[in-house]
């Protein structure tokens, strides 16, 4: 899933981890990779978020032969993406990002060639549609609406593989949030997804990715009080947090997060 992460975003809790003999603090599987974002969104600055998650990119690579190739894929298609989205709140960042989110892509479209969906993960699927999903702001309107839709049938694809991974259900709930109806996109659509995800959200990092992403969804719907009802359940379950009240300054000033 990916997440645009503004400027200033101040957050302020850590969390080490060791699993499975794979090295101190580094992030053993997705479930590690949840905790990891809090991590992440905990640090006094976006500078600080992109030391913190290079850091993790330099560990997984480190001890890339512990890890299938698929798992090392996804995991890698994670950390690029909230290094990116830090970074991206820095001015100047725009090309570097692009030039990472396309050497990934094209990571992806090897690993995925002469595959059968059948034999992917929905955690990696859903990985590999995000990279493609962040970059449709830096291409031409062709290549956009392409990439677009193999990013709704690899989101797709997941669920139907786990039709409970709410990361997969979360990406398919932003791709219709931002497509048009007549791609069969819109805020209805959307919803429905966020719902589903809310469903089976059975961790709290789960369901503070959900409230959060679902409580613009609602402010789009012109929600408020809903909207704000779920920023404060996301912020309950890790108080140290910072990145709702961001998203509610926004709010407050009549804007949606994510536009």
């Amino acid at each position: 899933m990916f997440i645009f992460v503004k400027k200033n975003t101040v957050l302020l809790f850590f969390i080490f981890i060791m699993l499975h003999g794979i090295a101190y603090a580094q992030i053993a599987g997705m479930d590690e990779f949840m905790s990891k974002k809090i991590e992440f969104y905990s640090q006094a600055s976006n500078e600080e978020a992109v030391k913190a998650v290079t850091k993790e990119l330099e560990l997984l690579e480190k001890n890339k032969a512990k890890y299938s190739e698929e798992l090392f894929l996804t995991l890698e298609n994670n950390l690029l993406l909230e290094k990116i989205n830090f970074l991206e709140s820095s001015a100047g960042k725009k090309k570097e990002s692009y030039l990472m989110l396309n050497n990934q892509a094209l990571k992806n479209n090897l690993f995925m060639e002469g595959k059968s969906q059948k034999r992917l993960s929905a955690d990696y699927m859903t990985s590999a549609a995000d990279i493609m999903s962040r970059m449709l702001p830096f291409l031409p309107p062709a290549q956009m609406y392409t990439k677009s839709m193999d990013a709704k049938n690899l989101y797709t694809a997941a669920i139907k593989k786990d039709k409970k991974s709410v990361p997969a259900l979360l990406g398919l709930a932003m791709w219709l949030y931002f497509a048009p109806p007549v791609a069969g996109g819109g805020y209805t659509e959307s919803y429905k997804k966020f719902l589903e995800a809310e469903k089976y959200a059975d961790t709290n990092e789960k369901r503070y990715m959900v409230w959060v992403l679902k409580s613009q969804i609602l402010f789009a719907m012109n929600k408020k009080a809903g909207a704000a009802e779920h920023l404060q359940k996301a912020h309950a379950l890790f108080p140290q947090e910072q990145f709702t009240k961001t998203i509610g300054e926004d709010n407050e000033k009549g804007k949606p997060f994510f536009n």
